[in-house]
């Protein structure tokens, strides 16, 4: 018996229909998932997801804009992403995951941006 595939469409209204929930839209190479949710002001956001330790680990990729091109990589006009551009962002967090996964991962690298930025500040 074959399988359907989901479109974005439809994960999309997934999502709307279970607000504050994530909803897994595709893997991405490299490791993870892209993952969507829909909040409270029924705006959707990317999310890069991984394991690590065996604990879920989420990284927020942006706000989806359904007025970017299909293709575009950048941000859209309204500052979020098309599906394509979530899934580029995803596969270059991925990446530096792998790279660093010996020394922690993203969150430790996370952790180490945000230490370095209240030196800063106090500096």
């Amino acid at each position: 018996m074959a399988t359907i595939e989901k479109t974005f469409a439809d994960h999309l209204y997934d999502a709307r229909e279970r607000p504050g929930r994530f909803v897994t839209v595709d893997h991405v190479d490299g490791g993870g998932t892209i993952q969507i949710r829909v909040d409270t002001k029924s705006a959707v956001r990317f999310y890069f997801r991984i394991k690590l330790d065996g604990r879920e680990v989420r990284k927020a990729i942006g706000l989806y804009d359904s007025t970017a091109a299909p293709l575009q990589l950048s941000q859209g006009k309204r500052g979020g992403y098309s599906l394509t551009g979530a899934r580029a962002l995803a596969t270059e967090q991925a990446k530096q995951h792998a790279d660093t996964k010996n020394d922690g991962g993203l969150p430790e690298q996370e952790r180490k941006r945000r230490e370095a930025r209240s030196i800063e500040r106090v500096a």
